[in-house]
């Protein structure tokens, strides 16, 4: 028998494997996904990676387990319960739908971690503990500014982590169904979804138990408020569509349990954020602006989903198209996912969820089409940057393939034929939608399917091609689990609607939300709170251990009758000890200093960008030849060339800025290990030790190392000039230009006469090319201009730490020295020593009170 043993901390992230006594990643035949998994610096939840991931060549854990021999398997985990559920229903469903042919037993906890909630209940006892005057008192005789100044904002930190909300941001191009499929994963129609329309303001949905109605809708303008309660679907849709053009946003208050998954308290702030479609910022509005309606969709997509993507609760981002993955706005949240899954390596792809909506419209009539292929198309389409040959760095996008009209026919229960005074109804447009799939994944209609299903099940699984391309449920980035359970009901007895459910692939997208808020979300904002305060905790026990064993050592050194010339000549010797180490640290220091600032801050390819135009102007004067005008097919030509020039000068630029964005990333980690490396060493020579007393458990230190604050610099918003103002446009589409040039005519009076039309080529490009190389001198003076700045305040920032540390041992062993001349004074008086070691051991017995509480592991 083959005994696995399974750790998995979800408020760390980490995970554990060890096969036999030994750590799977340590096999030299082990799997290399597998290794990277489970490297020490990376965080993954458990279920992100213990299935198989096809698209990365990874057979999953349970596989990976009986490639090794023995396929008898006996399994201990040591987590949370629901974990372990997880990684059982995963074990389970890889035995069955791969065939694996394993012999699985599992064991009960070894190491239990306690639920969630129960944590967080006992976090709040632990913060009401420490906000005590007692408490307060014992931070304050610390004398540790850094530790009192975050004592001071405990409470603020708390409140602001415990109010934090959980954000689920649907965007999407117009028309792709955004509404339609948030209709069907709340399970009731309130954001309208009529043909022609669309949500034109910024809707966000918020979980709430509202008592005297369905729902409450709150318009906001200028810092007021309207609020309206809803009784029906209809008056939700209505208070939506109507809202005027003042408001500028809208909050629709109403229960969202049905996305809670089992064992999250509803207390965890849930709120679907609803945007306009990018590529109709204002719906049908053809009343506003070009400029209003770009105003409108930057600030509904872009600027939204930058907060999320910063956001250190990780929160979700749905992205729903069908083929408009060019939108100028999908092309910009795109380079923002990646940007974001760049600098968190990787461990949070689990929160972009990619919808290929209406995928009961496509069509299989050709040899070798296949929902495969058009996922792999989907896919490709994701990572490809337009005019570039880059490839977007976003691995293993969870994909899923829906059919929301479908879905939102069964959720309303429409899945009757409608009445023939219901022809023009809601009812009968998504009863259409409904029979319209169900003949496209069963091939007969609903009425023959309902009277004889178990006859022609069978059938159609075997002489029906297309079965398999429209069984969505079955290609969506869910767990082998949730598969497996979707297989076992279709398997049973499951009405139509119930089955046609499952196949829109919907149910797939909510059970993926649902595992992404239970594995992720909600330990994450366990995590927060923990540690708002818990190195307030650490520095306490440690200074409360130094005094006691000062005071130990006094106490004796008195005892012993140790003579006050041998105790000064003993700290004379350490005091000269210390100075000899710290005189080492700074001669290293100056050694990184000298290598942080051999670092460059220049990148010779942003010059580049001056000659890619100069080469696409050159080669836009050889074909123009100095004339002033040419002939209108001629002049079309060049201006199509000028038009795919500036496209790839676009692509040129874009390659640019993410080589730019990637050598600073490069940069930063490269300064950061320096800064590490420079503290691991000081670590080794024993000067981040002092007695029992460790830097490393300071407030202060854990400042100086936070890896997110040192990457991410202070940022210092101004109003200034924009350079960009000008507003050039490219390519043919300039209309008032074109239609003040008449057509070519033929007169019937004066046949022989033929009227030419030319294009004054010499002023388009006057008045559309060389605009550009002032912008593009101006863009790369700026870009080299920043990237030079970025890595000085970084090397600056850098050394500054440097110098913190080497402050930091200095101050604490002050500190500490401190602590002892006090411990031999007191200990001078015996009353006295006693009356303090009893208040050191009521401090200790205190703060070991408040640890004990956040121990979450039950042996």
């Amino acid at each position: 028998m083959r005994k696995v043993f399974i750790k998995y901390d979800p408020y760390e992230m980490k995970s554990t494997v060890v096969v036999d006594g030994r750590e799977i990643q340590k096999n030299k035949h082990c799997d290399s996904n597998l290794k990277r998994y489970l490297e020490p610096g990376i965080h993954m939840p458990i279920q992100s990676w213990i299935d198989p991931i096809d698209r990365d060549n990874w057979k999953g854990l349970l596989e990976t387990i009986c490639l090794m021999g023995d396929k008898d398997i006996n399994v201990e985990f040591a987590g949370r319960a629901v974990d372990y559920e997880s990684i059982k229903n995963s074990f389970i469903a890889q035995n069955a739908r791969r065939n694996l042919g394993a012999k699985l037993t599992f064991c009960d906890l070894t190491e239990e971690i306690i639920p969630d909630s129960k944590m967080k209940k006992s976090i709040g006892e632990v913060i009401n503990l420490m906000l005590t005057e007692k408490f307060e008192k014992i931070v304050n005789e610390s004398n540790s500014k850094d530790l009192i100044d975050k004592y001071n904002h405990l409470r603020e930190t708390y409140e602001d982590i415990e109010a934090e909300e959980f954000r689920i941001v649907f965007t999407g191009t117009y028309s792709s169904g955004k509404s339609s499929t948030i209709n069907s994963l709340l399970g009731k129609n309130l954001l309208p979804t009529a043909s022609g329309t669309c949500t034109a303001k910024i809707c966000r949905i918020i979980h709430s138990e509202i008592k005297d109605g369905l729902a409450k809708v709150i318009y906001f303008n200028n810092g007021k408020k309207k609020e309206f309660i809803c009784q029906t679907e209809e008056e939700v849709q209505e208070k939506i569509q109507i809202a005027e053009d003042a408001v500028e946003k809208i909050e629709v208050f109403t229960d969202l349990s049905k996305l809670y998954p089992n064992g999250v308290e509803k207390d965890f702030n849930l709120i679907i954020v609803d945007t306009p479609g990018t590529d109709s910022a204002t719906g049908n509005d053809t009343k506003k602006t070009e400029e209003e309606s770009k105003r409108l969709t930057k600030r509904s997509h872009i600027e939204i989903t930058k907060e999320v993507l910063k956001s250190k609760q990780k929160e979700m981002v749905v992205l729903i198209s069908d083929d408009k993955l060019e939108d100028d706005n999908i092309v910009e949240l795109l380079d923002i996912i990646e940007e974001s899954a760049e600098k968190d390596d990787g461990a949070f792809n689990d929160r972009f969820l990619f919808v290929m909506n209406m995928c009961d419209s496509l069509t299989y009539s050709n040899a070798g089409e296949t929902l495969d292929n058009y996922i792999k198309n989907f896919i490709a389409n994701i990572k490809k940057v337009p005019n570039s040959t880059r490839i977007r760095n976003i691995v293993n996008p969870r994909v899923f393939p829906i059919s929301s009209g479908a879905a939102l026919a069964v959720v309303n229960g429409f899945t009757d034929i409608p009445g023939i005074n219901e022809g023009m109804t809601k009812k009968a447009e998504l009863y259409g939608y409904y029979e319209g799939f169900c003949k496209k994944i069963y091939y007969y209609d609903p009425s023959k399917l309902e009277s004889n299903f178990d006859g022609l099940i069978e059938q159609i699984k075997t002489q029906y091609q297309n079965y398999p391309n429209y069984c969505l449920e079955q290609k969506s980035s869910v767990s082998e689990a949730i598969k497996y359970d979707y297989s076992t009901k279709l398997e049973g007895d499951l009405d139509l609607p119930g089955r046609v459910l499952i196949h829109s692939g919907v149910p797939a997208l909510e059970d993926a939300i649902r595992e992404y808020i239970r594995s992720y979300a909600y330990p994450i904002k366990v995590r927060q709170l923990l540690n708002c305060f818990t190195d307030i905790l650490d520095e306490l026990k440690n200074l409360n251990s130094e005094e006691f064993e000062a005071l130990e050592e006094a106490k004796k050194a008195y005892s012993d009758a140790v003579s006050s010339k041998e105790r000064t000549e003993q700290e004379e010797k350490q005091e000269e000890k210390r100075k000899e180490q710290l005189q080492s640290a700074k001669v290293k220091m100056e050694q990184v200093k000298r290598e942080i600032d051999g670092i460059k801050d220049t990148i010779p390819e942003i010059n580049s960008l001056r000659s890619e135009f100069t080469t696409m102007k050159n080669g836009i004067a050889g074909k123009v030849n100095g004339r002033q005008k040419v002939l209108k097919s001629e002049g079309d030509e060049i201006i199509s060339d000028i038009s795919n020039k500036v496209d790839k000068l676009l692509g040129k630029i874009n390659d640019t800025v993410k080589l730019v964005k990637d050598k600073k990333k490069d940069a930063t980690g490269n300064l950061y290990k320096k800064f590490i490396e420079y503290v691991g060493e000081l670590e080794d020579e024993g000067l981040m030790q002092n007695g029992k007393f460790s830097l490393k458990d300071t407030v202060t230190y854990q400042k100086l190392v936070d890896k997110e604050k040192f990457t991410d610099p202070e940022e210092d918003t101004r109003y200034e000039d924009n350079p960009n103002k000008e507003h050039i446009e490219f390519g043919y589409g300039i209309g008032n230009f074109f239609s003040s040039i008449g057509r070519a005519w033929k007169t019937r009076k004066e046949p022989e006469t033929i009227r030419r039309t030319y294009i004054d080529i010499e002023k388009y490009i006057s008045e559309n090319v060389d605009p550009i190389e002032a912008t593009i001198a101006r863009y790369v003076d700026k870009l080299k201009g920043d990237y030079k700045s970025d890595i000085d305040d970084l090397k600056s920032d850098t050394k500054k730490r440097i110098d913190a540390v080497i402050q930091l041992i200095k101050e604490k062993n002050e500190e500490i020295e401190q602590i002892k001349t006090e411990a031999y004074k007191i200990a001078a008086d015996e009353k006295q020593c006693n009356i303090q070691i009893e208040k050191l051991n009521e401090d200790r017995k205190y703060l070991d009170q408040l640890i004990a509480k956040l121990i979450y592991t039950q042996i």
